[in-house]
Formats: C-alpha cells, sequence, structure tokens
C-alpha cells in the first residue's frame, strides 16, 4: 500500500508527465513513450482505464474529452447545479462590485453565502468571456507571460496559507494543494517556449499587487485565504467552453494550450472541494470568507484585463 504522501507527490509530478508527453496508451500520437504500455502494465487491471490520482485524471481528461471548439462539462460542481455559461449574459463590470452588491454593510442581501461566491465567479467568468473574441496571438502570448508569473509562486503562496491556518481542514487542504500547483508555471514557460518566446524578468505590477494581498491575510482571517481560493479555483466551470472555442478561434495546436487546458480540467476538483469546505466552515464566519473572495476576484480580472484587452490596473 502507497504511504500518505504518494498522491501529493504523483499530483506535484502532474506538470512534468503532462510535459514529457506521458498520456494514456491510446493516444500514443501525443508522444507517449512506449504507447502508455509502461504505464498500464505498472498498474494491473487498468489498462485504458482513467489514471487515479487528481493531477493524472485532469491530464487524461484533458486529452481524452476535449474538443477545441467543443461544449464544456456540466454539473461538475455543486450536486444538482448545472453550471450557467458565461457567454448568455452581457459583461459586469467588476467582480468586486457584484461582490458588494450582495454583501454591503447592511448585511446579508442573498438567500446564502454560496450564491454569493457563485456570483463572484460567474461575474469574474463573463468580464473575461468579453475579452476572448478580441484576443489576436500576440495577446495571447502576453497572457501566457502573465501566467508564468502568477502561478510561478503559487506553491509558495499556498504553503503561506497552510503554515498560517488554525483549522486542520484548511491546514490540510492548502498544503495539499501546494503541491498540486507548485510545477504549473512550467506549462506556461512550455507553450510561450512552443511560440518561440521566453518569460520576461519582471514580475506584473498586477501579479504583484496579488502577492501582497494574499500574503497580508493573518491566521485571524484564514477563511480569506479559502475565499479565495473558492472563486480562482472555481470560475473554471464557468469558462470552459468559451476558452476552448478561444483557442480553436487562434488555431492553436496542442503544444500551445496546455496551461489552459490543464487548468480549465484540474481547477474543476480543487473548485468543488474549495465550494464544501465553504459550506462547511462559513457560516459562523461569513466576512473573511467573502472580503477574501471578493479582493482576489478583482485581483483576477485585473490580471486578466492587462494580459487579454492590454489594460493595465487602475
Amino acid at each position: 500500500m502507497p504511504h500518505a504522501g504518494a498522491t501529493g507527490r504523483a499530483r506535484a509530478d502532474g506538470a512534468h508527465r503532462v510535459l514529457a508527453g506521458q498520456l494514456p496508451e491510446h493516444h500514443a500520437h501525443a508522444g507517449v513513450p512506449d504507447g502508455g504500455h509502461a504505464e498500464a502494465r505498472a498498474r494491473p487491471g487498468r489498462a485504458g482505464r482513467t489514471p487515479a490520482s487528481g493531477f493524472a485524471r485532469g491530464a487524461h481528461r484533458l486529452w481524452t474529452g476535449t474538443r477545441w471548439g467543443g461544449v464544456p462539462r456540466r454539473g461538475r460542481g455543486a450536486p444538482g447545479r448545472a453550471a450557467p455559461s458565461a457567454g448568455g449574459a452581457a459583461p459586469r463590470a467588476c467582480p468586486a462590485d457584484v461582490g458588494r452588491a450582495a454583501y454591503g454593510p447592511e448585511g446579508l442581501r442573498m438567500s446564502s453565502i454560496e450564491e454569493q461566491l457563485e456570483a463572484l465567479t460567474v461575474g469574474m467568468a463573463r468580464q473575461v468571456a468579453s475579452w476572448l473574441p478580441a484576443v489576436t496571438p500576440e495577446r495571447y502570448v502576453a497572457f501566457l507571460d502573465m501566467m508564468y508569473h502568477y502561478t510561478r509562486r503559487s506553491g509558495d503562496r499556498l504553503r503561506l496559507a497552510a503554515e498560517r491556518a488554525t483549522l486542520p481542514e484548511l491546514k490540510a487542504f492548502f498544503a495539499e494543494l501546494a503541491g498540486d500547483e507548485q510545477s504549473h508555471y512550467l506549462l506556461a514557460k512550455a507553450d510561450l517556449a512552443a511560440f518561440g518566446h521566453e518569460p520576461s524578468s519582471d514580475t506584473p505590477r498586477e501579479v504583484a499587487d496579488f502577492h501582497a494581498f494574499w500574503e497580508g491575510i493573518g491566521p485571524e482571517r484564514q477563511l480569506a485565504f479559502l475565499g479565495a481560493l473558492r472563486v480562482l479555483e472555481g470560475v473554471a466551470r464557468h469558462l470552459g467552453g468559451e476558452a476552448r472555442q478561444g483557442l480553436g478561434r487562434l488555431g492553436l495546436e496542442r503544444t500551445k494550450a496546455r496551461f489552459i487546458l490543464v487548468h480549465l480540467d484540474v481547477d474543476l476538483e480543487h473548485g468543488a472541494r474549495a465550494q464544501a469546505l465553504c459550506a462547511a466552515l462559513g457560516a459562523g464566519h461569513p466576512e473573511p470568507l467573502l472580503e477574501g473572495a471578493r479582493r482576489a476576484a478583482d485581483f483576477w480580472v485585473a490580471i486578466h484585463r492587462a494580459a487579454l484587452a492590454g489594460e493595465a490596473r487602475p
């Protein structure tokens, strides 16, 4: 029986596996060594089945369930609820405005904390979806560069959250995500290399501002970390179809789109787990949870605005 750290190491190594082309047997065209037979032999009775670990499952689904212009899979979030499409309504001006309308100084207006968090993620997705039709290959390269800087310290940020968390459930969740996320910047770097580019040397101001926000969260407001992760990991559920259609419109090869496709899939699992923790822990302390979600949504949109639309944060 593998010990407790085995799953974490498998997930942490996921970015390396995607970059190395170690994908399932029936995708030998993607550069799988040995056509995937070595993996099947190492996992008796599981030939042709989805790998078990989180990142491996994401890589498998990435290469088996994605069509460039396809419709995203729905219903991967709250049980019994289908994810609304981000493209079905006019874009919101700023996700933070959504949060402030839902939770003002006079107290809770919406029927549940979850509805407020979901409103934020939908607002984030709608805003980014409104920029995608005008994205050029040059702006996509700028996006990859921004994502390199945004995710380069993801493992460090999540380890900081784990260190500051006092609730055991949060400490364990943040520590596990640190292992999952720590190598994702390599996907952005590899996609940039496929365009013949290297990452820029300077950290963009929008990313630096987000880092400062994250590092300013203290143990007494640990639920702000969770609120931030709820929206940051949950937005993929509302943006998958539009993002894949955008990739198709640009005519990109998969070797230039690994960062987006992996995150659209893997973030579904992370977002669902963050959602469950919010439901379990947030009712008694909604203020830090919602404030962390609102501020993270604002920074996330600013990062994507600068990358996709070329507009600096005011």
